[in-house]
């Protein structure tokens, strides 16, 4: 059924029976899918485009990061000006939907911790670092580049949510009036700790007692390191020094795009690929 334009009375009814049948609208790690800007989009709100459309709106960013601060506060996880780490790979060239994400919790309350553009591990790392209530992480992983996601990391523990964490969150969304959200004052203070997040990750990288590679155990091997252009594109060759040991870095630019011919996604469903294909053939440069 569209609800678009002719966005009914009998449509909106139907709309709300759909709600109450869905459980959850996260997947096995967060909330992923094709986006879509809300103004091409021909449903009247975020939560109607995703479940209309199949699409992940900025607006629905907002809405998400916001709904989760929201419920740590109402069950007291969080207070007020409590810090929500937040980052993202490279692609949302636009910034219009990591800025939403940022916009959400601070129309919560809470104080957006931003690390930009930093690998998953690197952004939970960071939010242990400075017991941060909760990290967001924006990415769909190794899917292609017009879709993006939201992650969820837990403070203090630093786990995934649960299946019953993800339908509260869930509920709490499809009830959510977005008209209302959008206009809630941006209350939340914001700081750009990128550089610290960066030094923390390759720190602990770097520490021998985080690392099971001892430092003859690559002596005069090749290692072929594809980043798929990105989140690990601007930082891999500052983790990756071995000495005695020769690696050649391929696809760490994300302006050729996320995933693009790179990636795991892109191998997927070979079982081989031979030497031509690579010099001539669909995996050439």
């Amino acid at each position: 059924y569209n609800f678009g334009k002719f966005y009914t009375s009998t449509a909106k009814r139907l709309f709300t029976f759909i709600k109450m049948a869905i459980n959850r609208i996260q997947g096995t790690d967060g909330i992923r899918g094709p986006v879509c800007l809300a103004e091409k989009s021909s449903s009247p709100g975020p939560i109607e485009a995703l479940l209309n459309e199949g699409i992940l709106t900025e607006e629905l960013f907002e809405l998400y990061t916001y709904s989760f601060c929201q419920e740590l506060l109402d069950i007291g996880f969080a207070a007020n000006n409590d810090i929500a780490v937040i980052g993202w790979d490279p692609r949302d060239s636009s910034g219009r939907f990591n800025q939403a994400a940022v916009n959400g919790i601070r129309k919560a309350g809470m104080t957006a911790a931003v690390v930009d553009i930093l690998p998953t591990p690197a952004i939970s790392l960071y939010q242990l670092k400075v017991g941060a209530a909760c990290g967001f992480v924006l990415t769909a992983s190794h899917n292609r580049a017009d879709q993006n996601g939201i992650k969820i990391f837990l403070g203090h523990s630093n786990l995934k949510l649960l299946p019953e964490d993800d339908k509260r969150l869930t509920q709490r969304c499809l009830n959510l009036d977005y008209e209302e959200l959008r206009t809630i004052p941006l209350t939340g203070e914001i700081s750009n700790e990128h550089q610290q997040a960066r030094k923390l990750f390759i720190d602990f990288v770097a520490d021998q007692a985080n690392n099971w590679l001892q430092k003859d155990l690559l002596n005069g091997v090749t290692v072929i390191v594809d980043a798929a252009n990105g989140a690990f594109s601007h930082l891999v060759k500052d983790i990756l020094n071995f000495e005695g040991c020769r690696i050649e870095f391929f696809n760490c630019e994300p302006s050729r795009g996320i995933n693009s011919c790179s990636g795991v996604a892109d191998l997927e469903g070979l079982s081989e690929i031979n030497a031509d294909e690579i010099v001539n053939g669909a995996f050439a440069e």
